[in-house]
């Protein structure tokens, strides 16, 4: 749901109606289930996610708020319908990368590593420096704020004394 939040947001509407609705559905049968399917077609892999959308592209906030205008502008939405669409093809690209990331490498590694990149981010690492202070920060058993800031530092130490070296 975390991006279905993100675009219903986004264009104005209420995520918490949203995020009502869907768990209110998921459970219709009596028990809690998935709101995606799945299925081989052939060769392809084709997704399908049900999902109660009450979205509108007009009024409320989204008259007052100007960023909504521009959002659903990019987007291309005009109706209700095609928001849903957005929303919904947001929400089932975000199910596939979950589904993905439990038959490769694990959601818990990759949450990891997304910690790890915020940490960098958070001590001041550039864009250029990141993914070396993640790597170190792969080696250290509790990685924290100080270790970052160690790593980044001695990171940097580094490429100004191999700079030096090369002048």
């Amino acid at each position: 749901m975390n991006g279905v939040d993100a675009v219903v947001i986004a264009m104005g509407n209420d995520w918490r109606a949203i995020e009502s609705a869907a768990h209110a559905y998921a459970a219709t049968s009596g028990q809690y289930r998935g709101l995606s399917q799945w299925n081989l077609e052939g060769d392809d892999l084709v997704g399908e996610l049900t999902l109660p959308l009450p979205v509108g592209t007009v009024g409320g906030a989204t008259a007052v708020l100007p960023l909504v205008k521009i959002n659903q502008q990019l987007a291309e939405t005009n109706t209700p319908e095609e928001l849903m669409q957005v929303i919904v093809s947001v929400g089932l690209a975000q199910n596939f990368a979950a589904l993905n990331a439990l038959v490769t490498s694990g959601i818990q590694r990759g949450h990891m590593k997304m910690q790890r990149r915020s940490l960098a981010l958070s001590v001041g690492a550039l864009a250029n420096e990141i993914d070396a202070v993640v790597t170190q920060l792969d080696a250290v058993k509790d990685p924290d704020e100080a270790a970052a800031r160690r790593i980044l530092q001695q990171l940097r130490t580094q490429t100004k004394d191999d700079n030096d070296a090369k002048h």
